[in-house]
């Protein structure tokens, strides 16, 4: 049975040119391609994830539209073998540059970055979303629980909203080190 893969792209109105480049690069097999326009995030994201729960869809890699993936990004998340949550590692897009790869985080508190990131999967506590292989099947798990998944909690942003409710089912995330988007900016940041 061939699975089933959605490429999300939440965006407000614009994307940039190195991701509509990347995108058109990326190996994309058995894989439909959404993107939805809000100027809540959160709720396109939202929105998504409906369509991917209700559209029978195995897998979704959320990808942000400012970021700058290689053309065998898919692929090796998929060949890292099976994980509800598989981030890549990428920075933030502002100076001081750093990983939008989390090793904690509260509510209320600014999220600890990971200081270092391995060349290989590691355990996060959370991560952007810029990046990431999941399976439906955990998102339909946080709807289900918490209903709207991404919706901010206060305090948090929507990234991590949704790592904290992956966190509170007791599900594990993590990261392919060896993974590095590039993250546009006034230039294309990378790790």
């Amino acid at each position: 049975m061939t699975m089933k893969i959605l490429i999300a792209v939440p965006c407000m109105d614009e994307v940039k040119a190195d991701f509509n480049s990347s995108m058109i690069a990326l190996r994309k097999p058995n894989c439909e391609y959404i993107q939805c326009r809000s100027s809540l995030i959160y709720d396109a994201r939202n929105k998504l994830a409906e369509i991917a729960c209700n559209r029978g869809f195995d897998k979704v890699l959320w990808v942000d539209s400012d970021m700058v993936l290689e053309p065998d990004t898919l692929e090796r998340l998929l060949a890292d073998g099976e994980y509800d949550y598989l981030c890549g590692a990428y920075s933030t897009r502002v100076e001081p540059l750093a990983p939008v790869v989390y090793e904690s985080f509260e509510i209320g508190q600014k999220a600890k970055p990971f200081e270092v990131i391995p060349n290989e999967i590691f355990e996060i506590a959370g991560s952007g979303m810029g990046c990431v292989l999941m399976n439906t099947k955990l998102i339909y798990d946080v709807a289900s629980t918490f209903d709207r998944p991404f919706s901010p909690i206060l305090g948090l942003g929507e990234d991590l909203s949704f790592c904290y409710r992956v966190k509170q089912l007791g599900v594990k995330m993590f990261c392919d080190g060896r993974i590095r988007p590039g993250h546009v900016g006034t230039y294309v940041y990378k790790l």
